[in-house]
């Protein structure tokens, strides 16, 4: 043996971090990227044997007997197979290298709360006022002057565990340790278990107490990646490369994991209550999520009278993504809701008139005069005839003061009938009409609880309406109950 190692009796090992891959919609990029990620697999395992070869040769094989190697075989093979019962997909069993077993395990790390990335970004001189956005943030050290940049995640990529069972393994042991400190815990655990299968015992500690053992309980330093490469092991490797790469890369995977859990969980939709898992949700960007068919209502609800689509959420102003609305009403819905909102938009623009020859929208000035970008025709915006200046409109001018007069009556009377029908919300002042139903009412503006025919404010309370004739509870009152009565014992 030389200095004391033989890496065939004790199972090779290089750690590494995985990153997150981007995922396409189109088939053509689907495949191209799936070419790519296969080569750099190839290559990356490539150099993971060419590192295995290296420490092959830097140590010497021990002389075993058969009868010993067929044992040691036989536990491999079945120490295998009970990391891809344990770990499932997250283990990858590569192609053997001159007889040799070799394969991957993606270890997810378990992350403490409020766990915080850090790096230093450059110095700073002088005064600024800046703040987190979300869960990001600036701060400058007040002893040194230099600015950090930091972010909280709740999940950390994974770390890569590639092992190499040599023929002598698992029952001798010659351990090798480098300064690099992982890998040093790793063979400090392989001697305290000598002779026994040990990768599950690797897995089990880098995935619960790695982050410790580092000292990473509640923030880490991103340099620290690069002091940690360079202390020498080859058997540890970092993808490390930049905070211009790390940090999105680290984002993105956080936000990937996040978005895996809510569509793994069951959740409560608020418009039907019904519980789903996070597949059949709809995330909104305002972070407000509803089921697919109650999106899928709301949705086409709003779009046949032509209107901007608003988060169903109480009291949220964000509008629906055109996208997502697409998506939700179809590719030929989806155009008839667009024209006819962009041509309801263009309607209630003031100062828009149409070009009397190619109808073309155009905006009129303060003297009612326009021009037509398409056709360039100049035309005056309220008799649509050719440019002039001297000629007066006092006869359409009166006709649209009278018109708006109309609009104003109608309106005040449209308002009178609601206020005589209806009863104001006593929180809001919503007018609330009751179609059917008890006289506990519930404003859907402000969620407000009211009673109806006094207009005010009452807790809720869980009641149901009781028919004594028919002797049951009557779930819709419009339903059962008719002119003279119950329907089952009036005959109407």
């Amino acid at each position: 043996m030389s200095n004391g190692f033989n890496p065939n009796q004790q199972p090779h090992h290089v750690i590494g971090n995985t990153e997150s891959k981007s995922v396409f919609n189109k088939e053509k990029l689907e495949e191209e990227e799936d070419l790519r990620e296969s080569e750099k697999f190839k290559d990356e395992v490539g150099d993971i044997l060419r590192r295995f070869e290296d420490i092959k040769l830097a140590a010497q094989e021990p002389k075993l007997s058969e009868e010993q190697l067929r044992v040691n075989d036989k536990l491999q093979e079945e120490e295998v197979l009970a990391m891809e019962a344990i770990y499932g997909e997250n283990v990858i069993v590569l192609d053997r290298e001159d007889g040799l077993r070799s394969f991957q395990i993606n270890i997810h790390i378990d992350v403490p709360d409020k766990l915080v990335m850090s790096t230093k970004i450059g110095s700073f001189c002088g005064e600024v006022e800046f703040g987190g956005i979300g869960s990001e943030a600036m701060e400058i050290n007040d002893n040194s002057n230099e600015l950090f940049y930091s972010f909280k995640v709740q999940y950390l990529p994974p770390i890569l565990l590639t092992c190499l069972l040599p023929k002598a393994y698992p029952s001798h042991s010659a351990p090798f340790f480098l300064p690099s400190p992982l890998c040093q815990m790793l063979d400090t655990i392989w001697m305290g278990q000598s002779g026994k299968e040990i990768v599950y015992p690797w897995v089990d500690w880098l995935q619960n107490s790695s982050l410790s053992y580092l000292e990473f309980d509640n923030i880490i330093p991103l340099d620290s990646f690069e002091k940690a490469d360079s202390a020498g092991d080859r058997r540890a490797v970092s993808e490390s490369v930049s905070p211009d790469v790390d940090i999105p890369s680290l984002l993105n995977y956080n936000d990937e994991k996040c978005n895996e859990k809510v569509r793994q969980n069951l959740h409560e939709c608020c418009i039907c209550l019904s519980e789903y898992t996070g597949t059949n949700f709809i995330r909104l960007p305002c972070k407000h999520f509803f089921c697919l068919n109650c999106m899928e209502t709301y949705t086409t609800m709003h779009a046949k009278e032509s209107v901007a689509i608003p988060c169903p959420q109480i009291k949220c102003k964000e509008l629906v993504p055109s996208g997502l609305v697409k998506r939700l009403l179809g590719d030929e819905k989806f155009e008839q809701w667009e024209s006819h909102l962009f041509q309801k938009t263009l309607d209630s623009m003031s100062d828009l008139v149409y070009c009397p020859r190619c109808e073309t929208a155009c905006l009129e000035d303060e003297n009612h005069l326009a021009q037509c970008p398409k056709c360039f025709f100049a035309f005056c915006g309220l008799c649509r005839d050719r440019l002039h200046i001297d000629r007066q409109h006092s006869t359409q001018l009166m006709g649209k003061q009278k018109q708006k007069e109309l609009d104003m009556i109608n309106q005040l009377r449209s308002v009178a009938k609601i206020m005589r029908i209806a009863t104001q919300c006593p929180l809001c002042q919503m007018a609330i009409y009751r179609t059917e139903g008890c006289n506990q009412m519930h404003c859907s503006y402000c969620g407000q609880d009211f009673y109806y025919c006094y207009g005010k404010a009452q807790m809720r309370q869980q009641h149901s309406h009781y028919c004594y004739l028919c002797r049951k509870i009557v779930k819709r009152s419009s339903q059962h109950y008719g002119p003279k009565g119950c329907k089952q014992h009036s005959g109407g």
